[in-house]
Order: C-alpha cells, then sequence, then structure tokens
C-alpha cells in the first residue's frame, strides 16, 4: 500500500535521514542514503514502510509491505519526520527538522542508554538489548522489547550499571 504526506519546503531530507542513521536502532530500522525502512512487529510477523521524498511534488512517498497504512502509522511515520513544522513561520532556517519518533519508549530506553557515552557505543548498547531481550522474527527484523518484558530482566551483563538498568 502506498501513501503520501504532505512537507512545506524548505526541507532536507538528507539531514534528516543522516540523524536517523546516526541512531538506527538494530533490526527495527533501515536507513541508506535515500530511503528509511521501519520494520513494524505484528506477534510472528512483521510488516515495513519504506520513506522516500518527492521533491518535486512536495511529499514524503510511504510505500507500506504486509500491513496497511493506517491512521496510527501514518501520525507516527509524520511526528518521525516533522512534516507538520511550517518553516515559513522561521525564515532563517533552511529545511532543518526536529526529528520526532516512532515509539516513545524506544526512544526514552536509547536516551538512557547514551547518557555519557558516544553515539556510536549507546548504539552499539541498544543493538546488544535488542538482541539479547528483543524477539528475532526473520531475516534479521527485530521486535522491541516491551516495558513489561524489561521490568523484571536481568540487563546489567550486556554491560550496563544498575542505574541505568534500573531506568529502564
Amino acid at each position: 500500500m502506498n501513501c503520501e504526506i504532505c512537507i512545506h519546503q524548505p526541507y532536507d531530507f538528507n539531514i534528516v535521514l543522516a540523524f536517523l542513521k546516526r541512531h538506527c536502532a538494530f533490526g527495527i530500522e533501515e536507513v541508506e542514503e535515500d530511503y528509511y525502512i521501519r520494520y513494524i512487529s505484528f506477534g510472528d510477523t512483521y510488516a515495513s514502510v519504506k520513506v522516500t521524498i518527492n521533491d518535486e511534488k512536495n511529499i514524503l512517498h510511504l510505500d507500506a509491505s504486509g500491513c496497511k497504512i493506517d491512521d496510527e502509522i501514518l501520525d507516527k511515520i509524520s511526528h518521525l519526520f516533522d512534516t507538520h513544522h511550517n518553516p515559513k513561520k522561521l525564515p532563517k532556517l533552511s529545511g532543518v527538522r526536529v526529528i520526532g519518533c516512532f515509539e516513545p519508549f524506544e526512544v526514552a530506553v536509547s536516551i538512557i542508554l547514551g547518557q555519557l557515552v558516544s553515539v556510536k557505543q549507546a548504539t552499539k548498547k541498544l543493538q546488544q538489548l535488542i538482541e539479547v531481550f528483543g524477539r528475532h522474527i526473520e531475516n534479521g527484523v527485530y521486535s522491541f522489547p516491551s516495558p513489561k518484558e524489561l521490568m523484571d530482566a536481568e540487563i546489567e551483563p550486556i554491560g550496563i550499571t544498575k542505574t541505568k538498568a534500573g531506568a529502564i
């Protein structure tokens, strides 16, 4: 299924993708030079939503595989890519956006893991957490562990402090 989200120009899709690539969640997101893919787990299977841009039409193009793009997914992608922002209200900006998130819990966990370490180290710890406590679905796609799954889990062995584990 395909869908489009209107964007206000200027919109610097390359900067957005570069940011998302630096903070990409292993097995849950994929970011390349000209697209973003979000994997969404549904029990023992998953769907994907690929986001590209069409600058000429001022739209983000969404291509879903394995699911329909419902209002919830549309809202999450729109929030992630900050498509509601109207840069005309701030004319000196050059299309830079405030990147949102797809799932707030995932971002909260990655922020905790990223405290006092580099982005590279935080991304590696996030990958370890996903590999150990997430569920491998297939083809390198994982589901992010739920708050309930992490609540009683011993997560310090992936190399984080008790304080970070407690915060998660």
